[in-house]
């Protein structure tokens, strides 16, 4: 039997109650392929990610490979997040944060002669 690498990996932290402004929680998540594994509610970002350190310590996170990581375009992924970047979108208050989408349209298609 053999064992296919994952396709991705992600570790991060996440609100789980933004819509409650004075009274926000968060937690911690990783994901490897499919799968999810989720840390406790905190109420503190700073708790949430010392339990997501301690969850990828756990687990041996770092040493997980990827097929992202060896793919035929892995420098596609350093591409999106740096347009993600680049647009704003990953301030907190950006009407599109944690969207990727309409990136290439925005910025054009990426293919292998012209990454940006």
């Amino acid at each position: 039997m053999t064992t296919q690498k994952p396709v991705s990996k992600k570790k991060d932290i996440m609100p789980t109650a933004w819509h409650i402004i004075p009274y926000p929680s968060y937690v911690g998540y990783i994901t490897i392929g499919s799968d999810s594994i989720y840390t406790d509610t905190f109420k503190t970002e700073e708790e949430a990610k010392a339990a997501l350190d301690d969850l990828a310590d756990s687990i041996d996170y770092g040493s997980i490979e990827t097929v992202q990581g060896e793919g035929c375009y892995p420098e596609r992924v350093r591409i999106m997040d740096e347009r993600y970047k680049k647009s704003g979108r990953d301030a907190k208050d950006h009407p599109m944060h944690g969207l990727y989408t309409g990136l290439a349209e925005e910025y054009g298609k990426i293919s292998n002669d012209n990454p940006s």
